[in-house]
């Protein structure tokens, strides 16, 4: 069982105290920023309460009370007023929240993502210290199904809509819901993972039943299944879920703390299949799953949240009902009709306030230093496309990975056999992988998302789905996740 101390909670309160001060001041008051229709707003945008492109001040010396509507559901401004957290409380921990595609090309990313999941969650509860955090994880998908910012498309029959006969698009899909069940509900469910790719100190960072192999010089082995199959089995994930949807290493039914069968059921939570709608909107889903959690009181105010999306297409998070009307959805593919027209899509400045000040709705205040965004998505690999989001601004003028044909921000077009007899248009892929001399991952230019972790600045990063292995990557984001929620004293 792997060891878990207590932070030194004190130099923790010193750390956001100080941020808060340095970062305090520069907003507008709350009064300017709270709406009830589009007209009250400068932007012209008014969600969830808030104006679209503006956001809560942290320097406010009241905050109100954000409370979804009985009949809508809708999160608006309610008149009580509260005093905002002080920024000496302590934190309670991180929320890290998984968008995966779940279209079908994404099988072997998805057993990367549960292999990897390991080294992650290991980074964020043993650290080089032995500090332990508290950390809770919720899953949800890409697929929001036929729905658009201003409802769901009811129009002609879904099934005609799309040229590519594989399409699933029902309703609004997943909306940014948690998972609450696993791709099967059978009690001997398990998952492939890949071995000798988690790397360990010790057996308990492995998945269960398995070991830790192979020591370098620095102690550092690989996790090696310990019987002939080396699927995961999965723990009932009833046991660590908790009422919000999140995952939690304490078992609900014992009331213990269960750390390897938490890690094993979110690392099987983290395949939910391929059967997803596959025009993804992960940007989307993110934000809905940001506003869900703040509607019901989920977002813990003083807990560092974590969004991590996994996709190998562009977003496609759409704004205009006309998009469902394009010429482009019955002849060619549903990538190249988001990637024409970015003028029937949400608007990535918007949808990046609205995940903002849904955790502002719990801290008070507002959260944009509180919130880190992530994606592993179609970048080239080993290019400046991947790296945090202040440090990528010619990301998207770099030629993608495969032909090297247009830019990230602007791909060309191609034409790529489908059958004898027909081809389709798509854009140039952004990068591929291959394994045992196939092609097994093949990502678009992830151009929106480029932008969404640019958005965040130095709490936005991006990593290529590309990688052979994503071990490194998790790693990578669990120190730097470390780093904006530990004092480097600790660390």
């Amino acid at each position: 069982m792997i060891q878990r101390t207590v932070f030194n909670h004190r130099l923790i309160a010193m750390f956001i105290w100080a941020a808060a001060v340095t970062l305090g001041g520069c907003f507008e008051s709350l009064e300017d920023l709270t709406c009830e229709e589009n007209s009250d707003c400068a932007s012209g945008v008014c969600s969830h309460g808030f104006c679209s492109g503006e956001v809560i001040p942290r320097d406010s010396e009241s905050a109100s009370v954000f409370e979804p509507d009985s009949q809508t559901g809708v999160v608006s401004d309610s008149d009580t007023v509260v005093e905002p957290p002080p920024y000496g409380e302590t934190l309670d921990g991180i929320d890290v929240i998984f968008v995966v595609d779940n279209s079908g090309s994404m099988a072997e990313e998805q057993k990367l993502l549960s292999t990897s999941m390991y080294s992650l969650v290991n980074e964020l509860t043993r650290t080089s210290a032995g500090v332990g955090l508290d950390v809770r994880v919720g899953v949800t998908t890409t697929d929001m199904g036929v729905a658009y910012s201003g409802g769901v498309y009811d129009g002609a029959d879904v099934e005609k809509l799309f040229a590519n006969d594989r399409v699933r698009c029902y309703d609004n899909g997943d909306n940014g819901e948690f998972l609450t069940s696993y791709l099967e509900s059978s009690n001997d469910f398990e998952v492939p993972v890949f071995d000798r790719m988690i790397q360990c100190a010790a057996d308990g960072d492995c998945p269960i039943d398995w070991s830790c192999e192979s020591p370098d010089m620095n102690g550092v082995g690989v996790c090696i299944p310990t019987m002939a199959n080396s699927a995961l089995v999965c723990p009932d994930v009833s046991s660590y879920l908790a009422d919000n949807g999140f995952l939690t290493s304490v078992n609900t039914a014992t009331g213990e703390v269960n750390f390897p069968e938490f890690v094993a059921a979110t690392a099987c939570m983290l395949q939910p299949g391929i059967n997803g709608c596959n025009y993804e909107r992960p940007l989307a889903a993110g934000s809905a799953a940001m506003n869900h959690l703040a509607s019901a009181g989920a977002l813990r105010p003083n807990a560092l949240t974590v969004i991590v999306l996994i996709t190998d297409e562009e977003d496609c998070s759409v704004q205009d009902e006309q998009w469902f009307d394009l010429d482009e959805l019955r002849q060619t593919t549903a990538n190249v009709a988001c990637g024409r027209h970015r003028e029937l899509l949400q608007n990535v400045h918007n949808l990046k306030t609205q995940i903002i000040n849904a955790k502002s709705m719990a801290t008070g205040y507002n959260a944009t230093d509180s919130v880190l965004f992530a994606a592993i998505t179609g970048v080239p690999v080993g290019s400046v496309c991947e790296g945090r989001g202040d440090r990528i601004g010619d990301c998207l003028n770099v030629k993608p990975g495969v032909n090297g044909n247009g830019t990230m921000g602007n791909p060309d077009e191609i034409e790529r056999a489908v059958s004898a007899s027909q081809t389709q248009t798509y854009f140039e892929y952004a990068c591929q992988r291959e394994a045992d001399g196939k092609v097994v991952t093949a990502a678009y230019p992830a151009t929106r998302i480029v932008e969404m972790a640019q958005e965040f600045g130095d709490m936005g990063f991006v990593f290529s789905i590309c990688n052979d292995n994503w071990t490194p990557l998790m790693q990578q984001l669990g120190s730097t996740i470390l780093e904006k929620v530990v004092p480097k004293s600790i660390l």
